[in-house]
């Protein structure tokens, strides 16, 4: 667009219609618009590299996203019901709570220490003869009974132990309480995300249409003599931004709608299977 509008400055310009300072703003303009579009061939490659070495082999192209592009209906009672299913099938959290069940029974075998325990206990032992005396003699014990200890002193060992695992016990409760504040706020996230990436799907669907209504107006008013050029690729420029806009916004949806499923601990084969129906 820019050259086509350099072009248009410099005939105006030798016509006597136009300025420097337009010629000199469309080449800062074209300049500016060559080095961004280096820098984001750089970014893309980058970005495949990078891409590559998370999934196991080389990556050079990358699927685009089907035109049939859906939106998918949210499960209904809003964030609410995806905090209930998350705080009860997230992987992250049952494991915490399972550590703090561990947790909770170290402190009662600690505890245990300061109570009677009763044992059950049997030896068995047999010895042959070894000296001129008891030659070719040998012996069998056998003994089985209850033993019953009752601890009278240890030393204070059994209330530092008990005292270390009520410690532990905290922390894992503690740590249970971080990890769910994390998810939670991760969760708020992309359900927000997800919600305005719909309602900004919508508006940008909307904005294409407009613009591509455009660019045929502008083709027709060029025919007609009364554009030129320099406003059809306006039009065109106008246009391609929306759907660069509208794909960013489809890709955060899809994106936001696996991490949500992730955050509430329902991700799975289907899911992905699903998300691969986007692309073609």
């Amino acid at each position: 667009m820019y050259v086509e509008q350099k072009s248009v400055n410099d005939l105006l310009f030798a016509k006597g219609e136009g300025t420097k300072t337009d010629m000199l703003e469309t080449q800062s303009r074209l300049d500016l618009s060559e080095a961004q579009l280096l820098e984001a061939s750089d970014n893309q490659q980058t970005q495949l590299a990078a891409l590559s070495t998370i999934v196991g082999q080389e990556v050079t192209t990358l699927d685009e996203l089907a035109p049939n592009f859906r939106i998918a209906e949210m499960p209904e009672g809003g964030f609410e019901a995806w905090r209930k299913i998350a705080l009860e099938e997230n992987p992250d959290l049952r494991a915490q709570k399972f550590a703090i069940e561990a947790s909770r029974q170290e402190v009662t075998k600690s505890r245990a220490g300061h109570l009677p325990r009763l044992d059950f206990v049997a030896s068995y032992s047999k010895a042959d003869a070894e000296t001129i005396n008891t030659y070719n003699q040998n012996t069998v014990n056998r003994t089985i009974g209850i033993q019953l200890v009752v601890p009278l002193y240890s030393g204070g060992s059994v209330s530092a132990s008990s005292r270390q695992s009520v410690a532990g016990l905290e922390k894992a409760k503690s740590e249970l309480q971080v990890r769910t504040d994390r998810i939670l706020i991760d969760l708020r996230k992309q359900y927000s995300s997800a919600i305005s990436s719909v309602a900004k799907i919508r508006a940008l669907e909307k904005a294409v249409s407009s613009g591509e209504l455009l660019v045929t107006a502008t083709e027709q008013s060029i025919k007609g003599g009364v554009r030129i050029n320099l406003d059809l690729l306006n039009a065109r420029q106008q246009l391609y931004s929306s759907m660069r806009d509208l794909a960013q916004a489809r890709y955060t949806y899809l994106v936001a709608r696996m991490k949500l499923r992730a955050d509430a601990g329902i991700a799975g084969p289907d899911d992905v299977q699903e998300m691969s129906s986007y692309f073609r």
